[in-house]
């Protein structure tokens, strides 16, 4: 992925992060000249400043475009029978719901998030609530999914996770 094509004042998704506005591209100066692309991250908890070399592949790989409206219908609408299965194994589990939120795939965040939702509904019904590790997952991935789908829709973040639970 190019940094060319991020304009200053685009916001962007920067995976693992969520929704972060590009405010400047500088040079910089670090032993050699390097490019350095600046970027504020949006996020209302996680307000701080990610300064990304333009010659790294591997971070400005972690860039992407948000979605359009289209895009999100589009994804839901695909989705709306994939609720994800239920992973057994803690261990797996873990690094299945991991990538999902390293990889800031909007499929992947919602199956993780809608897997969640459904484990966490059984659980209350049965008198019980998801474990630490499954809950501290389901809100990092819910927060990357809403904090994207609130800037698109025009909707609260709070609003956004009825309106994924209902497609």
């Amino acid at each position: 992925m190019e940094v060319n094509m991020f304009k200053i004042g685009e916001f962007i998704l920067y995976k693992g992060t969520g929704v972060c506005k590009i405010e400047d591209m500088t040079e910089r100066e670090f032993g050699q000249e390097v490019k350095i692309l600046c970027i504020k991250t949006q996020l209302i908890k996680k307000k701080s400043t990610i300064y990304i070399p333009t010659d790294s592949k591997k971070l400005v790989g972690k860039m992407r475009n948000i979605l359009s409206e289209d895009e999100i219908h589009t994804i839901l609408r695909e989705m709306s029978v994939d609720d994800g299965q239920w992973i057994d194994d803690a261990h797996e589990r873990k690094n299945v719901f991991r990538e999902a939120i390293n990889s800031g795939e909007p499929r992947l965040l919602i199956r993780t998030v809608r897997t969640l939702y459904s484990r966490k509904q059984e659980l209350l019904l049965k008198g019980k609530k998801l474990n630490l590790s499954d809950k501290q997952f389901m809100q990092e991935a819910e927060q990357m999914v809403c904090d994207e789908f609130a800037m698109v829709l025009h909707k609260k973040p709070s609003e956004v996770r009825s309106y994924i639970e209902n497609k």
